[in-house]
Parts: structure tokens; sequence; C-alpha cells
């Protein structure tokens, strides 16, 4: 849960946010328990992932704050959302879904491997990246692109 608190630290608040390959919900939860966004998508290619995400927030289920969708990354989740949370998954996964789709207005990338061909991917594209760092967690190093 550190890396998920510390990942977590970089997005802002906004209007609505998608967690893609959101697994148990965790980075989700973060945003609405704490007010950041109005509304939530979350999403994964996995109906199981979503299973766990659903009953760790039925509340914001309920209350129409929060969306749940299977799908292969972005292909449902409409392009004015505000800011993207893409996360867990290599470098090369990370930049397929964004060629599938689109850029986000604002993102939070952090892939687990090939972190270099993300940042070659959004700046060729012209997107414009505001932070690029990378933090600890358990022994382990996390790259994140903002």
């Amino acid at each position: 849960m550190d890396r998920i608190k510390k990942l977590c630290a970089f997005l802002d608040e906004c209007e609505s946010f998608a967690d893609i390959g959101c697994d148990h919900g965790y980075c989700t939860r973060y945003m609405l328990e704490r007010k950041l966004c109005k509304r939530a998508v979350a999403a994964d290619i996995s109906q199981k992932c979503l299973d766990k995400t659903q009953k760790l927030l039925p509340s914001y289920i309920a209350s129409g704050e929060l969306t749940t969708v299977c799908c292969d990354g972005l292909e449902k989740i409409p392009p004015d959302t505000e800011q993207v949370l893409i996360a867990g998954m290599g470098g090369e996964e990370i930049t397929g879904i964004l060629a599938r789709a689109f850029i986000p207005k604002k993102f939070v990338l952090q892939p687990m491997r090939n972190a270099r061909s993300v940042r070659e991917f959004l700046i060729e594209r012209g997107a414009k990246i505001t932070c690029d760092t990378v933090f600890e967690s358990g022994g382990k190093y996390y790259f994140v692109i903002k």
C-alpha cells in the first residue's frame, strides 16, 4: 500500500478521473474518499479485477460517483476525461493503450519497465511532461510520468 500512497500523491484534483487497469480500485478509492474528483471510472480488461473494485467501493457506485467498465485500455473512456491514471503495467502496454485511443489532457503514468519508450511516445506526439521522477517503495524503484 505504500506504493499506492506514493503514486496517488501525484494525482491532482479534477472533475473526472479514470483509473485504467484499476485492479483492486485503491487509487480510485483514494480519489473518491478525498473528494479529489466528482466522478470516476475504474476500468480493467479483467472482470475479476473489476469485481474487486466493485466490492471495495459499492457506495460510490450506488451514488453514481463511480462507474466500472470492463474494457481494453481507454476504449470505453470518454476522451474529455480530465485526468487518467495508467499504472502497474509495462511501458509498451501503456503506449499501446494511448496509441489506440487518445492522450489524456492530464495523465499520471507509472510504467513498471520501459519508461523510456513511454517518454519517447509522449514527446513524439507533443504531450507535455510536467514531472518525470522515480520513487522508492519496499526496496523497489518506480517511475512516474505526469
